[in-house]
């Protein structure tokens, strides 16, 4: 169903639940209620086994490439959170805050920026995004937004009164996600997501209120991966995931398409998706969609674990912990370009002498068939 919010009152609002919905700028209350069976009865349904296995990476990969990271002062990488290209250049967002630039061959070239608390200054990366077509790096901290250049020059800042959570350019617009606290319910708390939409000058031109989560209970679960928009040939696809005790799971992934935000697809857990306590069983944490493959994480009774669905040949895999590589070891798939089928994941160099620095990890760059 196609909604727009001309047409919407608030009394049809509160019954609308998680539909599809405009970026005409608006303060307007969303239902709490995720999509209901009934509502997303018109799109696809993907049934998730309970069982798993082990797969080996191997089987999946077209190309696969080694890049060592070089290791010097001022460039120490303890955790790669998200990867970003430009110019052939990698921007590796470190779990330090700092974004960290290498070459195409893994040389460190210098640190982009500058932290702190001041003018031109960040305090700490939350996101970084690309623009190929404009040549333009954007850098989300906490409540401001900064563009570099290809060469890694400041250019412009912009302070926001809201916290950045994630950003993604789609169509030449910088779309940012974010959540903030909502108005106090009966039972508690909520948080609610916003996704706004800035041009090249960092002026808001659009923005829409798109969950509301009831608190009932503070206790959250932490995940620094955040990929809550995937792009490929036919798209731009939006999940952002709820990591608090509700009475359902947020299992639809939604496409945009101009102003419109629609449920596309729907993700059937098998059960007991809920403990007898009524504490969820299943924590979704991303989806995304290349070009052939949906890649769904999330853990089920605190273990890790990965869906790997084949879109073309509709047959998918419930894999624990994630796809093993040569020696074994479990690695989560993070996209670089989802149109290409290209990924990464990095492996930690061993360790073996403590009178010296630990080196860089090695990235891994993967091309699935």
């Amino acid at each position: 169903m196609m909604v727009h919010f001309k047409d919407i009152t608030m009394t049809n609002l509160l019954l609308l639940g998680e539909k599809c919905i405009s970026f005409t700028i608006l303060s307007i209350v969303l239902s709490l209620q995720g999509c209901t069976n009934s509502e997303l009865s018109g799109i696809p349904t993907i049934k998730v086994p309970k069982e798993s296995e082990e797969i080996l990476l191997k089987n999946f990969i077209k190309s696969i490439k080694y890049i060592p990271l070089e290791t010097k002062e001022g460039s120490y990488i303890s955790s790669i959170l998200e990867l970003k290209i430009i110019n052939g250049n990698f921007l590796i967002r470190d779990v330090s805050g700092r974004v960290l630039i290498f070459d195409s061959e893994g040389k460190f070239i210098r640190m982009l920026g500058k932290m702190g608390d001041g003018p031109r200054e960040y305090s700490r990366a939350y996101s970084i995004e690309t623009n190929e077509e404009e040549e333009l790096i954007y850098l989300g901290s906490v409540r401001k937004i900064q563009i570099y250049s290809k060469d890694f020059e400041f250019i412009k800042e912009k302070n926001l009164p809201f916290f950045v959570s994630y950003l993604s350019v789609l169509n030449g617009e910088l779309l940012i996600i974010t959540k903030k606290d909502g108005a106090k319910m009966n039972s508690g708390a909520s948080k609610e997501t916003f996704l706004y939409k800035m041009n090249k000058s960092l002026e808001l031109i659009d923005s829409t209120l798109f969950r509301i989560e009831q608190i009932i209970d503070r206790k959250t679960i932490g995940f620094t991966t955040k990929l809550y928009v995937s792009q490929n040939q036919t798209g731009a696809y939006l999940y952002t995931p709820v990591l608090i005790d509700e009475e359902y799971l947020r299992d639809t992934l939604y496409q945009i398409v101009d102003d419109f935000i629609s449920p596309v697809l729907k993700l059937e857990f098998e059960g007991p998706k809920f403990s007898s306590d009524g504490t969820k069983n299943i924590n979704i944490y991303n989806i995304i969609i290349s070009s052939t493959y949906l890649f769904c994480q999330y853990d089920r009774e605190n273990k890790r674990m990965l869906f790997f669905y084949d879109m073309i040949k509709k047959t998918g895999i419930n894999i624990t912990k994630g796809l093993l590589d040569e020696n074994g070891d479990p690695h989560m798939l993070k996209p670089i370009d989802l149109s290409k089928n290209l990924f990464y994941f990095y492996s930690q160099t061993q360790f073996t002498n403590s009178a010296e620095e630990e080196l860089n990890p090695t990235l891994i760059i993967v091309e699935l068939n």
